[in-house]
């Protein structure tokens, strides 16, 4: 009888944690900062390394400072990178970000 009850609550659980990674953006919220500022922001981060990066795919995430666009970058030089642009501030990172 135990199992019976156990087992569904573990697999939801499981499946509850799955989903928690996935942060979804309300298509009827206007994010806080256009896509074209945070392209810019974005760019301007990246200008130090002096590579010509071009922008493969941008994403609004929810996250703790209400919105960040998520930039994913590339370039000539086998490089990518990951730029996540809120409204306080600008990250850049080798890998995916993680909320």
């Amino acid at each position: 009888m135990k199992t019976r009850i156990v087992i569904p609550l573990l697999f939801l659980s499981a499946v509850g944690a799955c989903y928690a990674k996935y942060v979804f953006w309300n298509v009827y919220d206007k994010p806080d900062i256009s896509l074209t500022e945070a392209h810019t922001k974005a760019l301007e981060a990246l200008k130090s390394r002096n590579v010509d990066f071009y922008c493969l795919s941008a994403v609004v995430a929810r996250t703790f400072s209400k919105c960040d666009w998520e930039l994913h970058f590339g370039s000539t030089n086998n490089t990518s990178v990951w730029v996540s642009v809120g409204t306080d501030r600008v990250r850049v990172s080798e890998s995916m970000f993680a909320h």
